[in-house]
Parts: structure tokens; sequence; C-alpha cells
């Protein structure tokens, strides 16, 4: 008797007790594809595929922060097979008071969305304030994927772009042209 009220006092305990002492985790899998048949100027028909399978994981970090990471990995098919790995949106967000920190390759967009869009590794520093938000950052490009970035500003630009990736030439096939951008 002594025995079984040892165990339901530590089966209590561990209800009420753990469930605060645990932190909240996340994790998930995304899957798309992609298949398609088309011709060019030459009659040629070609087929194209691509299957991306991008695994994340996310969390707290303390009271004040939390991250993200995800990558992808790409399965292509339009002249011979490949598979493309990437590193996507993989942030650190820490928040102190009125002022937060966020860096890694995030998601970030100019506020007229005219100059800048899409992933870039980067850090940017923000305050609250009362005359508004205050913020500053830097962000960079060069060691994206060519297609996840998708910067074309110039003739090379779009013949990096154009490439096929190989793993043999992987430095002059995989990374989008080298950009800053600081606010």
């Amino acid at each position: 008797m002594k025995l079984r009220c040892v165990y339901f006092c530590f089966f209590l305990a561990a209800i009420l007790i753990l469930p605060a002492s645990v932190r909240a985790f996340d994790f998930g899998l995304i899957t798309s594809q992609y298949a398609g048949l088309y011709n060019q100027t030459d009659n040629e028909n070609i087929f194209e595929y691509k299957g991306d399978v991008i695994p994340r994981f996310s969390g707290l970090i303390g009271d004040s922060g939390d991250f993200l990471i995800s990558a992808g990995f790409s399965f292509r098919a339009k002249n011979e097979f490949y598979f493309v790995p990437e590193l996507l949106r993989t942030e650190i967000n820490m928040r102190f008071g009125g002022s937060a920190i966020r860096a890694g390759r995030v998601y970030y967009s100019d506020p007229l969305g005219f100059i800048a869009g899409g992933l870039f590794d980067g850090i940017r520093f923000s305050h609250n304030s009362s005359a508004g938000i205050l913020g500053a950052g830097m962000w960079y490009t060069g060691l994206l994927y060519k297609e996840t970035a998708n910067i074309t500003m110039t003739d090379n630009d779009a013949d990096i772009y154009e490439a096929e990736f190989d793993y043999g030439d992987f430095a002059n096939t995989y990374f989008a042209p080298a950009r800053a951008y600081v606010l």
C-alpha cells in the first residue's frame, strides 16, 4: 500500500512539474514537387522535374529568444539528374527589453520591396523607442544557392544563374553573386 502511495505521489509530481520545466520545440517536414514538359524554339521537347524536402526545427532560448533551423534537399532533372543541398532560413532572435538582435540566414525585404527581398545572411539590430522603431542591419548574398537568391543585375550574374550546377566546379556553379546590403 505504501509503495503505491509513493508511486502515485511521484506520478502526480511528474505530471505537475514536468510540463513547467520542459522547453517548447517544434519540428516539421515540408515536401513539394514540380514536373513540366515544354519545348523551346528548336521544337525539342524538354522534361523538367524538381522535388524538394525541407526539414525544419525551432525552439525557445531562455525567456527572451528563439531559433529556427531549416535545410533544403532538392532533387532535379532537366538535362541530367542532380541533387542540390542548401541551408535555408536559419536564424536566432534575442530580445533585451526594448531592443532585439536577429542573426543568421533570414528573410528580409526593404520597406518598399523594390531593392531587396528574399533570404540573406546577416544581422539586424532594432530598438523600440518613443520616437519609433530604430534599426540597423547588414546582409550578404554570396553564400546562398544561386536559384534561391535569384540575383541577375548584370550580364555576368545572368551567366552564373543560367550555368548548370556542377559538383566538379562547386564554387563557380553553386553560389549567388556576392552582394552586400547595409541599412
